[in-house]
């Protein structure tokens, strides 16, 4: 791509569709434009990414190739295929899923250099192999069941459960749970995000770092993501520790499911390396590999919520944070719903439920996010982006007229 070639095929082969698009199909449902949208006639991130491509100009990716790369970029973020993903949602100004202080990071020796000094002071207090099979509560306390038939009493309780799992019903709570919160549980989506670790004996694609600052390597072949297992997004763990490790990233159940069941983790690592050898033929066996399977794990049953589920309001999680019985609290990253997903909001969750049970100040919990300062701002910059391409699409509609009827001459050769 020139930097012509690439200002005139963004600008008007997807710049100008996207806009059609909003304006004709998808503006009533933007947030900025009602107060409250109605996500009940919310349309799919994977009705704008094929209109988007039915309409935009010619593109060096092919259809097959512009889908892989939208999989990878929606699903790979939320676990939830396309068809699945809100488009109201994702475009809402005060819904966003980064941390509110500080960027994105990973701890360089794993995440349990952040948990050792906690697991050092309380593990005399942890029980192993011990499943929680049933939790009485009451306004007098909570009695925790186990499979092993223990008994754990207490004044009150905080349950840490994944929302995959509290889906999944394994788990009696007596008496049933409100309504309020059985309906937030259902509603919610569970993201499906699996990786396969590839370990090598030396960093053999050093050599693409030159022109490649991210961390992630992105592969796209011109085939039907639903008849391919060909895994195209790859996280390069060197960049982080320097350790010769390769990520594969397997994201939304459907794909994941089509890739991984039935399948030995054998198999799997077979797979990413035909996929990776397409792209870098000289790439050597690994030496070690590990292998997640998330969505088939009893503890899990999923990598983490998607509030961008299509017809959910995401303010709907501030009911994970009601308790029941004034006795039972509810903690992990899905009730933390203005950034829910990640580690940090599992963290932060914690300190919401810990001050709550002791009565003690709730600042530290999620608060539904005002729109005002949200709102004039995305209506300014969406108003702007409007006046700019209507304004270039005038002008040179405007030129090319009087080009042709001679009032303006061509430059000589």
């Amino acid at each position: 791509w020139s930097e012509a070639r690439t200002q005139r095929d963004i600008m008007w082969g997807v710049g100008l569709p996207l806009l059609r698009l909003l304006v004709s199909r998808y503006l009533s449902l933007l947030p900025w434009v009602r107060p409250i949208p109605l996500y009940d006639d919310d349309v799919s991130l994977a009705t704008l990414v094929d209109e988007l491509i039915d309409s935009a100009a010619p593109l060096p990716l092919s259809a097959n190739e512009l889908r892989m790369l939208a999989h990878n970029a929606g699903t790979g973020l939320e676990g939830l295929q396309l068809h699945e993903q809100s488009l109201t949602t994702l475009l809402d100004p005060t819904f966003d899923k980064r941390p509110s202080t500080g960027a994105s990071a990973l701890p360089r020796d794993g995440y349990i250099s952040t948990l050792q000094h906690l697991y050092d002071a309380f593990a005399s207090k942890i029980e192993l192999s011990t499943s929680v099979t049933k939790i009485e509560h009451s306004s007098d306390g909570c009695r925790v069941h186990t499979s092993g038939g223990s008994v754990f009493e207490g004044r009150a309780c905080v349950s840490t459960l994944p929302l995959g799992v509290l889906k999944h019903g394994t788990i009696e709570f007596t008496p049933p749970l409100s309504v309020r919160k059985r309906e937030a549980i259902d509603r919610v989506g569970v993201g499906v995000v699996n990786r396969a670790s590839l370990l090598f004996a030396s960093n053999f694609w050093s050599h693409l770092h030159a022109s490649n600052l991210s961390e992630l390597f992105i592969m796209l072949a011109d085939e039907p993501l639903q008849r391919t297992c060909m895994q195209s997004v790859i996280f390069d763990v060197s960049r982080i520790n320097g350790a010769p490790v390769l990520s594969a990233i397997y994201a939304g159940a459907q794909h994941t499911r089509a890739c991984f069941d039935g399948l030995s983790d054998t198999q799997i690592v077979d797979s990413v390396m035909r996929s990776l050898r397409r792209f870098l033929p000289a790439a050597p066996t690994p030496l070690d590999a590990v292998v997640t399977r998330w969505h088939d794990d009893a503890f899990a049953r999923g990598a983490y919520s998607s509030y961008t589920r299509r017809g959910v309001n995401p303010s709907i999680g501030a009911r994970f944070l009601e308790s029941e019985q004034t006795t039972l609290f509810f903690a992990g990253e899905h009730t933390w719903y203005t950034e829910p997903g990640y580690v940090h909001s599992a963290w932060y969750s914690g300190h919401c439920a810990a001050r709550r049970l002791l009565g003690g100040d709730e600042a530290v919990c999620p608060q539904p996010r005002r729109r005002s300062w949200a709102l004039m701002t995305a209506a300014l910059w969406s108003c702007s982006a409007l006046a700019g391409f209507l304004v270039a699409y005038l002008m040179r509609a405007c030129v090319r007229r009087c080009r042709e009827t001679g009032q303006i001459k061509n430059k000589p050769e």
